[in-house]
């Protein structure tokens, strides 16, 4: 965590031109496509376990140009110095498993709620991210909501990460209703989903947990004819092999392969999974903290909602949004429910994570932030410790 919190002052100066507390050697701020450079800086480059130290990076117009000793790599004489010494520079985070807060979302508030949340302020909810180094994120319930948002970031009205959006498609009347997702029954209707998501400027389909079978098989064909990857959940109606044939890129939670398990959590089986998914080269966002925040949530709710970066996340559409989860989805459930989540998370989730990465599975970070607990940004850093 030290070296994220160090690391967070550092993007802060790049994105925000504020470089009052990394002890710069001028006062004066860098105009859009100035010369910067972090000089006595610690680089983790993140091509393998190492630190370079002392190291002088320079950037000009948004991009690297020199990187190397700072002994033997000098700052050009126009460029805006920043003293990083005793701090760490990496390349910038992907959050690859989020929810982007919206419009879409009052339908989960009380009357009174939707009221107070008549003005968005849709830069407050995604600047987190960019406050924490994470400049890119991957939308998987995204509205055209964000289409909108990011238009607005890519034209520099609005200061935000780079946004991957994936449409999320369903059964009817099970889950997330729509405009959150759409719903299918058929697989005309979910061929037609997915042409229309990409006609309205999604980047991916995500398919949820109560798909059925030929409306499962026709997104997967018709994303194909159109270049779209899918990601997403295991339907409930298939299975991990089923998927994997499919080749749906991305799975996107542990959890999803520990249902397959049939409570059944040891070594060898899980080993089997971790060789499946390698195989057939699928990628995984295992979005442990998820569960690890449901655990924290089930001990002491109130303690986890008070953790100090909630005090990022108070909007009464934020805190409307965790109230909803909380009192609909996770405190109704019974203590047996409870523990089988506890135990999957400690016998399946974690175990599975380390031998699909030991066997150089795919994997990606991803934070499932709105779930109660998680923050834009902080969630993602959360996930990585």
């Amino acid at each position: 965590m030290t070296i994220l919190r160090n690391f967070l002052i550092i993007v802060l100066a790049v994105f925000c031109g504020s470089c009052t507390s990394v002890s710069p050697s001028t006062s004066h701020q860098p105009s859009s496509g100035a010369v910067i450079a972090f000089v006595h800086a610690s680089v983790i480059p993140m091509d393998e376990e190492r630190v370079l130290h002392d190291q002088t990076v320079v950037v000009a117009n948004g991009k690297i140009v020199e990187i190397g000793p700072s002994s033997t790599v000098k700052a050009p004489s126009e460029a805006f110095r920043i003293d990083a010494t005793g701090r760490y520079l990496l390349p910038a985070l992907c959050d690859m498993h989020v929810h982007v807060l919206g419009e879409a979302w009052k339908l989960v508030l009380r009357p009174e709620a939707q009221a107070a949340s008549n003005d968005i302020p849709y830069e407050s909810f995604i600047f987190p991210y960019v406050a924490n180094g994470v400049t890119t994120i991957q939308a998987l319930s995204a509205t055209r909501e964000e289409i909108a948002l990011r238009q607005q970031i890519e034209r520099g009205e609005v200061l935000g990460p780079r946004m991957i959006l994936a449409r999320m498609i369903d059964g009817p009347k099970k889950a997330w209703p729509p405009p959150l997702s759409t719903w299918v029954a058929t697989a005309a209707e979910a061929r037609e989903a997915v042409y229309q998501a990409k006609a309205e400027g999604y980047d991916k389909i995500k398919v949820y947990s109560f798909l059925n079978k030929e409306s499962y098989d026709a997104i997967i064909s018709a994303a194909d004819e159109l270049g779209m990857d899918v990601i997403g959940h295991i339907p409930m109606s298939l299975s991990l092999d089923y998927v994997l044939g499919a080749k749906q890129k991305l799975i996107a939670h542990s959890e999803e392969v520990m249902k397959q398990a049939g409570g059944r959590y040891d070594a060898e089986r899980i080993d089997d999974f971790a060789n499946r998914m390698k195989q057939h080269g699928v990628w995984m966002t295992p979005t442990l903290v998820t569960t690890q925040s449901l655990l924290e949530l089930f001990d002491d709710t109130d303690k986890l909602l008070a953790r100090p970066e909630a005090a990022y996340f108070r909007h009464p559409l934020e805190v409307g949004v965790w109230s909803f989860m909380v009192d609909n989805l996770y405190r109704p459930m019974p203590t047996e429910a409870r523990q089988r989540i506890r135990d999957g998370f400690w016998r399946f989730q974690r175990p599975l994570t380390k031998a699909f990465h030991d066997r150089g599975g795919n994997l990606m970070a991803g934070s499932d932030t709105l779930i109660p607990g998680l923050v834009p940004g902080f969630g993602l850093h959360r996930e990585l410790l």
